[in-house]
Formats: C-alpha cells, sequence, structure tokens
C-alpha cells in the first residue's frame, strides 16, 4: 500500500529518538481489537463509515495510547484510545482526521520537533501569515475607503474564504465532523477561521436572497 510505503519511508529517516513506531502484526491485531472495543458502540462516529477490516493500523506513539490509522480511501486519523483508563475531560477518545497519509505525517513530525527539539508549538505557515495580511487589508480597507468598501470587502473575502476552505481541505478538517474537537495543533488559526466561515456563510444566505429580491423590484 503506497500510503504505508510512505509512512515507513518518513520514519526511517529518523533515529531511536523518534516518537512514533511501525507495529508488528501482533500488535496490530491487538490494535485494531481495541478500536473495536471503545467504538463498536457508536455507529455516530466517523471512523465507523469504514469497515474494520480495511482499516490499518500503520503506527504507534512511544509514550501514549495515540494511534496512526490509515483508511482504504487515502484518509488518515490519529486516534487516542483508551485501553481501559477512565474517560474524562483529559482522558478521552478522540480522532483527528487527514486527508492524506502526507498531511497525517506533517502533523506527527511537528509534534515530534515539537517533543524532542522544544520547538513552538504554535507556528504560523506561509498561508496562515497570508490570511491574517488578507483579513487586515479587508477590515482597514472597508473603514478607510467607504466608496469602495462593498467592492473591496466582497473580494477580498470571497478569497480568504477560499483559502480557509483548501488549508481545512489539505489538512482533512470537517467543521460538522470536526467541530468538538481540538484541532489547533493540526490548524492554528482553526478557531478564528471557524468564526470567519460561519460569518461569511450567513452572511452570503441572508444576503444572496436579499439582493435578488431587492434587483427584481428595481
Amino acid at each position: 500500500m503506497e500510503d504505508l510505503t510512505f509512512i515507513q519511508s518518513c520514519f526511517d529517516t529518523y533515529d531511536e529518538t523518534f516518537t512514533w513506531y511501525i507495529p508488528d502484526e501482533a500488535e496490530k491485531a491487538v490494535i485494531m481489537e481495541q478500536l473495536e472495543k471503545e467504538t463498536y458502540d457508536n455507529p455516530h462516529m466517523y471512523i465507523n463509515k469504514y469497515e474494520k477490516k480495511d482499516i490499518i493500523p500503520a503506527a504507534k506513539h512511544k509514550a501514549r495510547n495515540d494511534i496512526l490509522f490509515v483508511m482504504p480511501d487515502g484518509v488518515c486519523a490519529i486516534a487516542h484510545l483508551l485501553y481501559g483508563k477512565k474517560a474524562d475531560e483529559k482522558e478521552d477518545i478522540h480522532f483527528i482526521f487527514f486527508s492524506s497519509s502526507s498531511s497525517a505525517m506533517k502533523y506527527i513530525l511537528k509534534q515530534y520537533r515539537t517533543e524532542y527539539y522544544g520547538e513552538k508549538e504554535f507556528v504560523l505557515s506561509q498561508r496562515d501569515k497570508s490570511e491574517i495580511i488578507l483579513f487586515l487589508l479587508q477590515f482597514v480597507l472597508f473603514l478607510a475607503i467607504p466608496k469602495i468598501r462593498n467592492i473591496v470587502a466582497v473580494v477580498l473575502g470571497i478569497i480568504l474564504y477560499i483559502l480557509i476552505l483548501v488549508d481545512w481541505k489539505e489538512s482533512g478538517f470537517n467543521l460538522f465532523r470536526d467541530r468538538k474537537l481540538d484541532h489547533v495543533k493540526v490548524i492554528p488559526l482553526l478557531r478564528y477561521q471557524i468564526a470567519y466561515i460561519s460569518i461569511i456563510t450567513v452572511m452570503l444566505i441572508i444576503g444572496i436572497p436579499l439582493a435578488v429580491i431587492v434587483g427584481l423590484k428595481i
């Protein structure tokens, strides 16, 4: 499987300090038994859209019960399983989904650099910086140039809207599926992005029909 080969090749570039490893077949079987045990009674969990026989436990964290699963359509998930621990706010089963093994490995490698080398956990990518600049530009132009603010706001708003959605798609984030989970380590500006997307979506839902009605009356 191409995804498993890619993950193995990424792991091979690091030494024994790397915080993840590839489990053997016996351990994979135990992991799958535990996954089924912890998820079988909740059909609403997103991971249950896949047949358990098609899910592959590709890697496991050495110090935590975090497992990287690969699904048949290329989607990956890092699941924190409980292994009998009492669930509470700090210790509960949860999943972080990724659109590809590449996105999942970016998260794992970032996590490793944070844990082992002490890098900053919150690091803005070039795209994050571009989104911030666009938002500030949109806000400043809206206040400073009233005559063209509507056009500027719409154009910049659409560009920023698209950038955020592309960011979510590449990271595998789904607002309806994952909104209750903490994905900030995957997408640093996520909370602000959700607020922006929600506001713009409401404005579009209300504004487009309103514009059509006003146009028909004119």
